[in-house]
């Protein structure tokens, strides 16, 4: 499937945009050069942040931040947050991004 961010990027209203970027061509930097606005993903949520361990979930996390910076990021899935996904993950995840306070470096 082909995502068409330029499409996207014209339509009216929208503040930010998510698609499946941890298995996508597409990149949150990516997203970010073309949509201009922000954008949502970081997980991948039939991957490592379903199946992986917590430590696996919080590394994921801090790469896609890492990658994509923190201007424009909103950290979430690709779709959503499955039932099944566990707790300890999800924490890890919550914890890991908190633990940045991206606002003291502004």
């Amino acid at each position: 499937m082909k995502i068409r961010f330029k499409k996207i990027a014209k339509t009216r209203g929208l503040d930010a945009i998510n698609w499946e970027d941890q298995t996508s061509s597409h990149s949150l930097s990516d997203g970010k050069k073309i949509f201009r606005k922000g954008v949502i993903g970081g997980i991948d949520h039939n991957g490592i942040f379903r199946e992986g361990t917590a430590e696996e979930a919080e590394k994921q996390v801090l790469s896609a931040i890492e990658e994509a910076g923190h201007r424009r990021l909103v950290v979430g899935p690709g779709c959503v947050i499955t039932t099944d996904t566990p707790d300890q993950n999800i924490s890890a995840v919550v914890d890991a991004v908190r633990s940045l306070k991206p606002y003291e470096e502004e």
